[in-house]
């Protein structure tokens, strides 16, 4: 499953339970947040597959008035085949 998600306005993301990006053509998960943005248990491999090109996982929270930063909680994974 791949997933882009865009917020703005310092609205957190945050990403709970299991969570499983793989074999897509381009990111796997594709974040942009001014918020905080949080992820736990995340796997993100093989992505970028073919002709494609992206990220396993792209997490960004880097705009002008950004809050909060990135939080990652293990167990976070991206194996050799994927980039995280």
């Amino acid at each position: 499953m791949a997933v882009q998600l865009r917020r703005a306005h310092q609205q957190p993301v945050s990403l709970t339970g299991s969570q499983l990006f793989e074999e897509n053509s381009n990111s796997g998960l594709y974040v942009i947040s001014s918020g905080q943005i949080t992820a736990a248990n995340l796997t993100a491999r093989g992505n970028a597959i073919g002709a494609g090109s992206g990220y396993g996982a792209h997490l960004a929270n880097d705009g002008a008035g950004s809050v909060g930063g990135i939080t990652l909680t293990e167990p976070i994974s991206s194996p050799a085949t994927g980039a995280a």
